[in-house]
């Protein structure tokens, strides 16, 4: 898989501790157009429920995230400063690539070089978890088989 970038320009607006709802409205806002393109583009949610399709689509998400985090290591010093928790997604994806039969994956290291990178790649890895919520949700309320989406709610919301 390719490498993974994020553009740097969210840091301050990650919600964490944010009391106030215009700037995360400003920041939704902001970012509408690009969360609908990529939704639009990517088709997570289909490929998800399709267990033909399923066992690929999680390996790439592990792909991501573990390349994501990796990349993360080095600034978690200052995140953590900012009271940001780590990203632990792949562990999660780990166990579910396993329980749809596939192997582990090498991952694409992303390209972190500043702070500011650091927290536009945990704005994505963040949002990555609240949209799998709403994404398993969906399929909850249409009876989708569920093995291998354990990682869409890991902490049983």
């Amino acid at each position: 898989m390719g490498s993974w970038r994020v553009v740097t320009g969210a840091p301050a607006l990650l919600g964490w501790g944010v009391k106030d709802s215009s700037v995360l409205d400003n920041l939704r806002q902001a970012t509408h157009a690009a969360h609908k393109a990529l939704e639009d583009q990517a088709d997570v949610e289909a490929r998800l429920r399709d267990p033909a399709r399923r066992g690929r689509m999680v390996a790439a998400l592990l792909d991501m995230h573990a390349g994501a985090e990796a990349a993360l290591t080095p600034w978690g010093e200052g995140l953590q400063g900012l009271d940001i928790p780590p990203a632990d997604r792949s562990a999660a994806l780990r166990i579910d690539v396993q329980a749809l039969g596939g192997e582990g994956v090498t991952p694409a290291r992303a390209t972190v070089t500043d702070l500011g990178q650091a927290l536009g790649w945990t704005y994505v890895i963040e949002g990555s978890a609240l949209g799998g919520r709403v994404m398993l949700k969906r399929m909850r309320a249409t009876d989708v088989e569920l093995t291998g989406l354990r990682h869409l709610d890991l902490h049983g919301d």
